[in-house]
């Protein structure tokens, strides 16, 4: 919100019009894994599960020692 009114306030309603940048992202994070090669996908999902497996058997051993 900040930024679109800053844009606003600085260019008017000409500055909100489309510049061109379909589904941008000021932050630079990436919306999801659709931009990715078939391959890219299958190495990210299987990095996710094997950060998933080790986040949850880390809490596993965290309850035990409860």
């Amino acid at each position: 919100m900040s930024r679109w009114l800053e844009t606003f306030r600085g260019k008017g309603e000409a500055g909100l019009e489309e510049d061109g940048r379909k589904n941008s992202n000021p932050r630079g994070r990436p919306k999801g894994i659709n931009h990715l090669s078939d391959k890219e996908k299958l190495k990210y999902l299987e990095t996710q599960v094997a950060y998933l497996k080790a986040e949850n058997s880390f809490l596993a051993k965290l309850r035990k020692k409860s």
